[in-house]
This record gives structure tokens, sequence and C-alpha cells, in this order.
């Protein structure tokens, strides 16, 4: 029972309700401070495979250090057994991860793109296949639910390669709506919800690093295509000047 403590935020003492939005807000806050500092030449548009990367380990980071920092403080104040520590910083950790490696990417895209983009008949697609992957996952009564959960990766993978790192992002926040809405619609799971959030984790790490891959292969794409275009043009320009002497001798 103690182990879920971090669960009944009701059975806290005051010192608590004190302090976790402190460790939490602070934590976050500082981290954010960290990404932003100019060494680490962070660029929220997230247009190479490094700026995601470097998203995802500072959200690691600074996850696990506010996990620790939470859950210890419920084992001073005498809410959790020393026992629970370890599980429960895990526990923590993943779930703040899990929304801040799929949320965070998705406001990024919305801030740069200036708001939701109208769906194509292929993004409506797309999000059919989410849909169908889902209800095969959760359709099987007879086997665990998560051993299905790999489905999952097909839709995310074609979205990211179709769509880059936007697309990854749109396709992951469907995939987390349609799972906390399959939960709990398919009640009681032989598998602990931390077990799916660390499975939507990995999926998660995965959409975003074929998402940045397409996405910075584009932009070299698009880059040396203008570099072409304009030794092109110098080209040009270099014949029609050789021209124009040779006219005039």
């Amino acid at each position: 029972a103690a182990s879920n403590a971090v669960l009944r935020p009701h059975a806290y003492p005051l010192v608590c309700h004190v302090l976790s939005p402190i460790i939490v807000g602070g934590g976050y806050g500082m981290a954010l401070d960290w990404i932003q500092d100019s060494k680490w030449q962070f660029d929220i548009k997230l247009s190479t495979l490094r700026d995601i990367l470097t998203l995802e380990a500072i959200a690691i980071a600074s996850s696990i250090v506010v996990a620790c920092a939470y859950v210890l403080l419920l084992v001073q104040s005498g809410v959790l057994a020393e026992a629970d520590v370890g599980y429960n910083i895990f526990r923590s950790a993943v779930g703040d991860l899990i929304g801040i490696s799929i949320v965070t990417p998705f406001l990024l895209m919305l801030a740069n793109t200036g708001g939701l983009r109208k769906p194509s008949r292929e993004a409506v697609l797309q999000g059919l296949s989410i849909v169908v992957a889902l209800i095969f996952a959760f359709s099987f009564t007879n086997l665990p639910h998560f051993r299905l959960f790999n489905v999952m990766f097909f839709p995310i993978i074609w979205i990211a390669l179709r769509g880059g790192i936007e697309g990854a992002t749109y396709g992951l926040i469907v995939t987390q709506v349609g799972l906390i809405i399959a939960l709990y619609i398919s009640g009681p799971q032989s598998a602990s919800v931390t077990t799916y959030q660390a499975l939507m984790l990995v999926l998660a790490f995965t959409g975003l690093a074929i998402g940045g891959l397409v996405t910075e292969r584009r932009r070299f794409e698009h880059e040396l295509r203008l570099n072409q275009e304009s030794v092109a043009h110098i080209f040009r320009l270099g014949s029609a000047g050789e021209l124009t002497t040779a006219i005039a001798h």
C-alpha cells in the first residue's frame, strides 16, 4: 500500500504539499534554463537530430533528479518506506518523462507552425492506422495487451518517415491519447500503467529519432539543391559573359 502513495496525494502531510511544487517546478525550471544556455545551441524548431537528442537528454536527466528529490521527500515525511524508493523513483521519472517527450515536442511544433495544420488525406489514413493498431493490441483478451503493443510501432514509423519530426509529434500525441482511452475502456490490466508508459516512452524515442533524421535529411537536400542552383546560375552568367565578349571582338 505504501508503494501507491505517489498516486494518492491526499495522504501527504502539509510539508509535502508545500515542498513538492517547489521541487517539481524548480527542477524543471532549471532544466529549461539550462537547455536555453547558448553552449547547447538548442533550436526550438527541432530542425536537426541533435536538437531532439539534446531535448531528450535534458528531459531524462531532469526527470530523474526531480523524481529522486520528490520520492526522498516522501520517505523523509514518512509517506513511503525506504524499500519502495527505487520503484517509485522509476515510476515517477517515467511518468514525467513520457509527458515531456510527447507533449513538449508537440507544443514546440505548434508554436513553430502557428497552430494545428489542416489534416491531409494521408494524415487521416495515418490516424486511422493508429486506431486500428490500438484496437488490435487491446482486442485479444487471452494475451497481455502489452505484448501486442509492438504493433504501435508500424503507424508511428510510417508517419515519421512521411512527415518528419512534425508528423512524428502529431502521431505520438494521438497515440498517447488513444492509449489512455484504450486502457480506460479495457479495464484492469495484467501489467501496471508504468509498463505501458515505459513502452510508450520507447515508441516516442523511436518516432522522434526517425522523424528527426528525415527532417534533417530533407533540410540537407533542400540546401544542396539551392547550392546547385546557385552554381548553375553562376555558370550561366559566366557563359553569357564569354559570349558577349566573343561577339564584341
